[in-house]
């Protein structure tokens, strides 16, 4: 009896059977601007991934209206996801077996004849898939809109170099130095090194407030001091003087960030500052010696700007590179002014404000001076005395890390 015939048919049978079994894969084209990736099929499920306009994707099946699409490994470990009907297009010929469905359902259904005028109650009898588009499904109005990436909730970490514009606390240092020189008769190099770059540091929420707008909520610090010596030239003796002034801020900032584009935004707002300003000068002439110390604070205002741009790291975390600038000035600072010297058994203490005012010793000199008095200073050879000023403006780059949520 022969068996191969039979064995050959069975065989043959197995393999058609799994080939029928087998599922093509459906190959997706991403029609939004940004599709999310979630990790199940549901609005309220995590994004584990954002894919961008244009990009392929293959997805093994459909679960109602989503596709679960194979995705390359990241830092977490996802390999898969869904993502929604009304965000991608499937491509080749996974949509022909349903219209194919529909041309045949048309071609069998009965038509009437040119000549004949169906009676109002066949129309009513006509299925409801011949008679009209079927309506969108209830979830579509749930689903977010393609051409819109929703900005989410995040947190940002950074710190920056900025250029700073201190004015009248270095302007009083160099003054002091300049009128020491001038007590001297001293020729020397008597500059003193100003304030130029500060190092800010700042931590900011991020709440989305409809469509590509956010609400920033951010505070800061920053704290910088200069020193500076000057030694001056003269017959017969060593003099020097050191000087150091300092300030230290803390901005509390409230602004609205909009995203136009993916990764790029520009962002402005107010802020609320408490500063603290300092100073220290100390003289050395032979052997007598005096110092002045100071420290003050007040509260003040300003505003900021910036434009950014993010390199995404993964599904939550990004990098941020981040641009802009800063403007606003504080006045009123009240403090202490310490004076002492080598002849002094103790030292003697001011409480005041801090002023600035210009030290004229003859009508051709003036000298510019930065101390904290209590009371504007109006004694002789003192002019254009006002209330000093620590001066905000700044301009630098920032950069930092971002978390989102």
């Amino acid at each position: 009896m022969n068996l191969r015939c039979p064995i050959r048919t069975i065989a043959l049978g197995i393999l058609l059977a799994a080939a029928a079994s087998a599922e093509p894969a459906i190959r997706l084209k991403v029609t939004a601007e940004i599709a999310n990736i979630r990790q199940k099929p549901s609005i309220s499920s995590l994004i584990v991934r954002q894919i961008p306009e244009g990009a392929l994707l293959e997805a093994s099946r459909k679960d109602g209206e989503w596709y679960l699409v194979a995705l390359e490994p990241d830092e977490t470990g996802t390999t898969s996801g869904y993502v929604h009907e009304s965000l991608v297009l499937p491509l080749g010929e996974q949509a022909a077996p349903e219209k194919r469905t529909r041309i045949v359902e048309r071609v069998t259904a009965p038509r009437p004849k040119p000549a004949e005028t169906a009676p109002a109650s066949i129309k009513d009898e006509t299925p409801a898939a011949q008679r009209q588009t079927p309506p969108p499904p209830a979830y579509a109005a749930e689903v977010e809109t393609p051409a819109v990436a929703p900005l989410r909730f995040s947190l940002v970490i950074n710190a920056g170099l900025f250029s700073s514009a201190i004015d009248d606390l270095d302007d009083g240092a160099q003054g002091l130095a300049d009128y020491y020189g001038y007590q001297l008769g001293a020729s020397a190099d008597l500059s003193v090194t100003p304030f130029r770059l500060v190092f800010p540091f700042e931590a900011e929420a991020r709440i989305p407030i409809g469509g590509r707008f956010a609400l920033t909520i951010g505070a800061g610090f920053v704290s910088a001091s200069k020193t500076s010596l000057v030694t001056y030239d003269t017959t017969g003796s060593t003099s020097t003087f050191e000087t150091t002034p300092g300030f230290s801020v803390i901005p509390v900032k409230v602004g609205i960030l909009y995203s136009p584009v993916p990764y790029f935004y520009a962002k402005a707002g107010v802020m609320v500052v408490r500063a603290k300003a300092t100073y220290d000068y100390h003289f050395v002439h032979d052997s007598f010696w005096a110092d002045w110390t100071g420290e003050a604070t007040a509260y003040g205002f300003g505003a900021f700007g910036a434009l950014g741009v993010e390199v995404p790291l993964g599904s939550s975390f990004a990098f941020i590179l981040e641009a802009g600038g800063q403007f606003g000035k504080v006045s009123g600072f009240e403090g202490t002014n310490t004076y002492i010297d080598s002849d002094l058994k103790t030292s003697t203490k001011e409480s005041g404000t801090l002023y600035s005012y210009e030290l004229k010793p003859t009508s051709l000199d003036s000298f510019f001076l930065v101390f904290i008095r209590s009371k504007k200073p109006t004694e002789g050879g003192v002019a254009n005395a006002r209330v000093a000023a620590l001066n905000l403006l700044g301009f630098g780059l920032k950069a930092g890390l971002k978390l989102k949520f």
